[in-house]
């Protein structure tokens, strides 16, 4: 998948800065390394302090939640996908995502489903950071672990039809 470097610089611009504005608890970034269990709040959810401005690019593909992983499968390569805290949760009963999108109202998400999404996106292959130096570079609220993060990340802003 070819990310636009401009997109790539948006996706930089609005990590730091969702990343300043959380108040920089260290437990959270140092916890880069620990995976979260399914019983968790987020469950598998790799999840970011919301910073929703922008996110113009439009990524789709099939959610695939197997692994311990969340991750948007687009023509074959795995995506990273990263939640907003305040759009939303996991289920860990029916085992989906619940997100509040702008455009559709609620919605889950389920393993399987085909989905649009509005957002950023990063990728190794055009200058990004590697999966270690990518986990460092964000204030997580939960991180995914490292074996789930993908040469390309995408920050998920809203679901679009």
């Amino acid at each position: 998948m070819k990310l636009a470097r401009s997109a790539f610089a948006v996706a930089v611009v609005g990590v730091l800065l969702a990343s300043s504005c959380s108040g920089g608890d260290s437990a959270k970034s140092t916890a880069a390394s620990v995976a979260p269990s399914d019983d968790s709040t987020w469950g598998p959810l790799a999840v970011v302090q919301s910073g929703g401005a922008g996110g113009d690019a439009l990524i789709e593909g099939t959610i695939d939640t197997s692994e311990g992983c969340v991750v948007l499968v687009e023509r074959g390569e795995r995506v990273l996908l990263v939640w907003p805290s305040t759009q939303t949760s996991w289920d860990s009963e029916s085992a989906t995502i619940r997100f509040e999108s702008g455009q559709l109202g609620a919605v889950s998400l389920a393993d399987g489903d085909t989905v649009r999404m509005g957002g950023l996106g990063s990728s190794a292959a055009e200058g990004g950071p590697g999966a270690a130096a990518f986990l460092a570079s964000i204030d997580w609220i939960a991180p995914p672990p490292l074996a789930c993060v993908t040469d390309t990340r995408w920050f998920v802003v809203d679901l679009v039809n």
